[in-house]
């Protein structure tokens, strides 16, 4: 067995992996849902997922919301659609104004 005497020869594990332990051929596995692995990450629970963002499995970085869905908890791998009567922007979820309806 040859040793590595230059650890610039080894790559850092992928954004969206991690590699959890010395002496890897490749990444352990991809982050769990509700979580994110920034280059370089030890743990499939690196990073959590803030509240008005989801990380489906194996994400790098968090993903807002899309317009009509919202979420109100951290560690989510999924938004939730928006019910009818309310309003979803920015992640958020908003009872419609008076005066207005929301389908």
């Amino acid at each position: 067995m040859t040793k590595l005497v230059d650890n610039t020869l080894c790559k850092a594990c992928e954004p969206g992996s991690y590699c959890a332990t010395a002496g890897l051929a490749a990444p352990t596995g991809q982050c769990d849902a509700g979580y994110y692995c920034a280059e370089g990450s030890t743990s499939a629970q690196a990073a959590q997922c803030v509240a008005q963002n989801y990380c489906p499995q194996g994400s790098p970085n968090m993903e807002r919301c899309p317009i009509g869905f919202y979420n109100a908890l951290a560690a989510q791998g999924k938004c939730l659609e928006c019910e009818a009567g309310y309003n979803c922007f920015d992640g958020l979820k908003a009872d419609c104004p008076k005066g207005y309806y929301c389908p």
